[in-house]
């Protein structure tokens, strides 16, 4: 059985597809989600899909109707997407009583709840108190399932999304001097503002230079506290609208990715974001913010640029477009790259992993086979990610302070919380034993977000 929250056009739904595409034929399969109006992924004749019906049109919780289905579908195994909503994450309690194997599977950064905590307070304070009950938890990067492990003491599983496109082994010689950008564009935290205001500074050095957008748009979105709408801002900054194209939403993304020299990536945080591997098996260099994950599939100078100001992005996508030396070397180091994550490695995983619980009977022998097997997170070894972890970090309190905290001595000891982590930033660079720090980071930060809240 998969869960997941929502069933329509997007990331988490494409990785289930691909999932259930992959195992039809060697499983039954059911899928259970909300209805949705609108386009969705096309499921496999022998797939069942189940449609709940919203919370206050049933006198029952979607945990207890879910694990009433499972349980009279003799359920094996259970897959959940949804873990950021309490109404699913209770389900994991239901199916431990009813000795159902379980997979949490685990779509967001790490640090994306607590970021958000205004909303997600809640939901991270009751995932946090029933992370013991799924029998196998899933992060899709090493530093999320590392600071996962040290917070709980769990054995944690790193899955990353498959590249859901066929090896593209074509050489293009001759590519237009176009940047893409792909995502859901609606969402704020992919933050369009910063692509536009990128693209105008490079059109000034580059008058050839196209910009693709390819996903949907909310020009109505306020990205600052000004109260300036997208199309506003937009409007202002006088971006030569000639040579931007949008394309909308579309499966058929394959031709833009074939035109581009380089991909745009702005947003705030991202789970894994599949576009850095499609992108890379199409041949085009990623130039992005760095932030923590992204070193999984982004190897600074090597298949793009990890850059940390807009002066610098701007640069750095003028040196894909301007050094034919820098960017075929990026172009071939992208495909290279993007090849660990083709879709049949990653299927390979989660079959082990389906195996591993299948055949184990107890708790303990599930968690040593996942270490037999090297299903287990491997720690990062650059120490900038233990940095960008600290600042992220930084960054939470200081907006908990600003946001929610009043009470005088809670935003004290919040702020002598924020002077150690400088002391923390320094640290780093003499630092031997990372799993100590990183027990230390996420003990404060759920201390100070879910306790202080």
């Amino acid at each position: 059985m998969i869960c997941c929250n929502l069933w329509m056009i997007g990331g988490i739904e494409r990785v289930m597809q691909q999932l259930i595409n992959y195992f039809e034929q060697k499983y039954e399969i059911v899928l259970v989600s909300y209805v949705v109006q609108g386009k969705a992924y096309e499921l496999p004749d022998s797939v069942e899909h189940f449609y709940l019906e919203n919370q206050e049109d049933c006198a029952y919780s979607i945990g207890y109707r879910v694990s009433k289905l499972a349980i009279f579908l003799e359920t094996d195994l259970y897959i959940g997407n949804a873990n950021l909503a309490i109404e699913f994450l209770e389900i994991y309690e239901y199916l431990q009583k009813s000795n159902i194997k379980t997979i949490m599977m685990n779509h967001t950064s790490w640090i994306y709840p607590y970021k958000y905590e205004g909303f997600l307070c809640q939901e991270v304070e009751y995932r946090n108190q029933i992370i013991d009950k799924p029998n196998v938890v899933c992060f899709l990067t090493n530093i999320f399932s590392e600071l996962a492990k040290n917070t709980f003491n769990r054995t944690i599983v790193t899955m990353p999304n498959p590249n859901t496109y066929t090896n593209y082994n074509e050489e293009i010689d001759k590519r237009e001097e176009t940047i893409i950008a792909v995502a859901r564009f609606e969402d704020p935290i992919k933050r369009l503002d910063k692509i536009f205001r990128i693209y105008k500074k490079l059109s000034t050095l580059n008058s050839s230079v196209k910009l693709c957008i390819v996903g949907n748009i909310d020009w109505n979105v306020q990205y600052e506290y000004n109260g300036k709408t997208l199309k506003k801002m937009v409007e202002e900054l006088e971006i030569p609208m000639e040579r931007v194209e949008y394309v909308g939403e579309t499966t058929k993304i394959e031709q833009y990715y074939k035109r581009a020299k380089a991909l745009m990536l702005t947003s705030e945080t991202e789970g894994f974001a599949m576009i850095l591997t499609e992108a890379g098996n199409y041949g085009v260099p990623v130039v992005s913010y760095y932030y923590s994950g992204i070193e999984d599939v982004i190897e600074d100078g090597k298949n793009g640029f990890l850059v940390e100001d807009e002066d610098m992005f701007v640069n750095k996508l003028n040196i894909l477009l301007k050094d034919e030396k820098i960017y075929h070397y990026m172009k071939t180091n992208a495909q290279k790259f993007a090849e660990r994550f083709e879709k049949n490695k990653i299927m390979k995983r989660w079959e082990e992993l389906f195996a591993i619980l299948l055949t184990s009977k107890s708790q303990e022998e599930i968690d040593n086979k996942i270490a037999t097997n090297n299903l287990f997170t491997r720690m990062p070894s650059d120490i900038k990610v233990y940095k960008k972890c600290i600042e992220e970090y930084q960054e939470i309190l200081e907006g908990i302070i600003r946001r929610t905290l009043r009470c005088e001595d809670i935003m004290y000891n919040l702020n002598m919380q924020l002077s150690e982590s400088q002391e923390e930033i320094k640290m780093l660079k003499n630092l031997t034993n990372k799993n100590l720090l990183i027990k230390k980071i996420m003990k404060k930060l759920h201390n100070g977000i879910i306790k202080n809240k």
